[in-house]
């Protein structure tokens, strides 16, 4: 099974293991753990897939990650399912970047504007977004991973003119 295919799906209809992480209160949203069954993203292994559902249990987003960035050969193989992206973004100007300490964990927060980019330019977000797909592809070549999220995602073709 495509894990795309999820996206519109009531949770009860999934093939897999599933528990649920959270739940939202008043809104209605579940957040929900997929386990079980081998699942992968076009060759890519996934550890786990999240799902978020709106209050009657449909799916609306699908969030996962796996090892490795997204290349121009993977780029690629991915047009040939889905179509060339919409959009695709990359750092233009770092304005901020600072440590952050958390219970002994330091990350970084990094601030910057995002420019249009080709998939040569090493964007940080891959984006699809049309009606028969909502999919963005983030970037992290720091961890030398990538994060796929499907359904409702952050950014849109219109979020930068």
């Amino acid at each position: 099974m495509k894990i795309e295919s999820l996206i519109s799906k009531n949770i009860l209809n999934v093939p897999f293991e599933y528990k649920v992480l959270d739940s939202r209160g008043n809104s209605g949203s579940i957040t929900y753990l997929i386990t079980g069954a081998k699942q992968e993203f076009y060759t890519k292994p996934l550890k786990h897939i999240l799902v978020k559902t709106d209050e009657e249990g449909i799916i609306k987003q699908l969030l996962t990650d796996f090892q490795g960035i997204v290349d121009e050969e993977f780029y690629w193989f991915l047009v040939l399912e889905f179509g060339e992206a919409d959009l695709m973004l990359k750092h233009e100007i770092e304005t901020q970047r600072k440590a952050i300490q958390v219970n002994g964990t330091t990350s970084t927060e990094t601030k910057s504007t995002l420019k249009k980019c080709g998939i040569g330019d090493d964007p940080l977000f891959i984006i699809w977004d049309n009606p028969e797909l909502k999919m963005m592809l983030s970037i992290i070549r720091e961890s030398n991973k990538t994060e796929l999220t499907i359904g409702e995602i952050p950014f849109t073709k219109n979020t930068i003119k």
